[in-house]
């Protein structure tokens, strides 16, 4: 059960159409989406190349449960992306002007964050707890909201396998090079980097 909260634009997406927030949309899931052992965070996300810096929330499970997950965490703006102090990726690891395909996967002993089929960090473990009114897009609070454009959203209650991550991936830059957004040569070689 999601309310979405401002205007988002529907455009082009991965698959069909995707979400574009503007500074001022949020969901929030109603439900109490649970208490699992571990948890997947999987979508596609595209922020210009003037919101790298910005700070703003992917999502936001304070509400109910007990954790974060945003990008450019500090105060001058990074471009990282952080899930609640226990792993972090650097501003290269992911291309502004560009769908990324990001995973946080987490349980009690270790946080992982893959960006574009590719384990970029692990760190500390977090229990994840869901709990209920998660944000997607803004801060518990109803602050420092997303702009750019999410798709393919899914949340699981399991830790997907890296082989699973790098599949979906795959997938996605078919889809990519379908629509013309990529070429040939840089299909090739986003295969070859993983």
């Amino acid at each position: 059960d999601g309310t979405i909260h401002g205007n988002p634009q529907y455009v082009n997406g991965m698959v069909g159409k995707a979400l574009e927030f503007d500074g001022n949309v949020r969901i929030v899931i109603s439900s109490d989406l649970g208490d699992p052992d571990e948890m997947t965070i999987e979508f596609w996300f595209y922020v210009t190349k003037g919101n790298k810096t910005r700070i703003q929330y992917f999502m936001d499970g304070r509400a109910g449960g007990n954790w974060w997950f945003l990008q450019s965490y500090n105060p001058n703006g990074s471009g990282n992306i952080n899930f609640y102090d226990r792993v972090k990726v650097g501003p290269d690891d992911w291309t502004a002007g560009r769908w990324n395909h990001l995973v946080l996967v987490v349980n009690t002993s270790a946080s992982k964050i893959f960006i574009n089929g590719e384990l970029k960090a692990t760190g500390l473990g977090r229990n994840p707890d869901i709990g209920e009114n998660m944000r997607i897009g803004a801060r518990y609070t109803d602050s420092s909201h997303f702009r750019g454009k999410f798709d393919e959203v899914r949340i699981y209650n399991e830790a997907i396998s890296s082989s699973q991550i790098q599949k979906h991936y795959v997938e996605g830059l078919k889809r990519l090079l379908a629509k013309g957004e990529i070429d040939e040569e840089e299909y090739e070689e986003k295969l070859v980097k993983r």
